[in-house]
């Protein structure tokens, strides 16, 4: 299986660096704003090894997953980046990561709420991000740095 062209592992491998770097890591997986999606505390917390799915993990890794998830959570809440997420886990994807998407106000009076929503809402945003979104990224991620350092 030729895993060149897998976002993914060229992440893991260091052959692509998401905007603003690794955020976190753990043995098995890493945190980082998503990669293609500029949206201020959209992440990605996706696995080291090449799986499509969270059945194809251990149970360790799962373990590990369910703590990373919950502390990438409250890291959100304790910062204040938003009220509510939405979680996903597509298996349709080559490499296994779960989406944690931010719901704002104003993306809810924009397109409206829930899942069905994301795929216009990540084209907008691809479509329309200024510089001023990324700087806030930016800030957003170096928060989240900051806080993952905290924790250890």
């Amino acid at each position: 299986m030729d895993l060149s062209d897998c976002m993914g592992c060229n992440i893991r491998d260091g052959k692509m660096i998401p905007f603003g770097g690794i955020i976190y890591e753990t043995e098995n997986f890493s945190l980082a704003q998503d990669a293609e999606v500029l949206l201020d505390g959209f992440l990605i917390i996706q696995s080291k090894r090449h799986v499509r799915s969270i059945e194809e993990l251990s149970e360790e890794e799962n373990i590990e997953l369910a703590k990373l998830l919950y502390k990438t959570r409250k890291a959100i809440k304790d910062l204040n980046i938003c009220e509510q997420v939405i979680l996903v886990q597509e298996e349709t994807s080559r490499h296994f990561h779960i989406w944690i998407f931010p719901e704002y106000d104003w993306i809810k009076k924009q397109f409206g709420k829930g899942i069905k929503y994301l795929r216009d809402i990540n084209d907008y945003i691809i479509a329309n991000v200024t510089d001023d979104d990324k700087e806030k990224v930016l800030e957003t991620i170096n928060k989240l740095k900051d806080y993952f350092k905290e924790d250890k």
